[in-house]
């Protein structure tokens, strides 16, 4: 790890999963737009997405958070592959501010990581999936490292890097981590 201060988890430090939680709301709200066009009906996801953006925006972390999130979890046993991803998304962006910021070794380590990285990485591939088109993931993970904020940056250098695995969904997590940790900060 190339961390200089370890977060605890604390206050202040939780405070980082709000800029957090903003830096993923675009990219799940891309992939909604797409999901909704198949399920005008379904509101579950987003659902999710509102409670995040209302806590993005300061309001106070509560069981609404976990309600939406599993909510839109469970949309995934629902749905096309495809949308299952945007699911996973949408329940992914409502708990971005339940990750333990204290975690910093093992695998409960880069795990933890995947509650910051999962917003993008699985709208990434619900969009590839979607358009048959692995260049789209792609260019959403190399723009998201270039979004990303400062408090992204000094979250993810806190945990364990993603482990190297061959399945896509693993490849787009590392290549999301390893691209926010050749970042300089700004």
């Amino acid at each position: 790890m190339d961390n200089i201060h370890p977060l605890s988890n604390s206050t202040k430090d939780q405070y980082l999963l709000r800029p957090a939680t903003l830096w993923g709301i675009p990219y799940v709200k891309e992939a909604l737009y797409i999901f909704e066009e198949q399920y005008p009906h379904e509101v579950r996801l987003s659902q999710s997405l509102n409670v995040a953006i209302q806590y993005a925006q300061g309001e106070k972390r509560g069981q609404n958070l976990r309600r939406t999130s599993m909510a839109a979890f469970k949309v995934g046993k629902e749905v096309s592959p495809e949308a299952k991803f945007v699911s996973k998304a949408a329940s992914a962006i409502s708990s971005v501010s339940y990750t333990h910021t204290d975690l910093h070794t093992g695998e409960q380590g880069w795990r933890q990581a995947r509650h910051i990285l999962g917003p993008i990485v699985y709208s990434a591939y619900a969009l590839e999936l979607f358009q048959g088109d692995s260049d789209i993931s792609e260019k959403l993970i190399q723009q998201a490292v270039q979004d990303a904020p400062n408090e992204v940056n000094i979250l993810i250098k806190n945990f364990p890097k993603q482990p190297t695995k061959t399945n896509r969904l693993d490849i787009l997590f590392s290549q999301l981590d390893s691209g926010l940790r050749s970042k300089k900060s700004h």
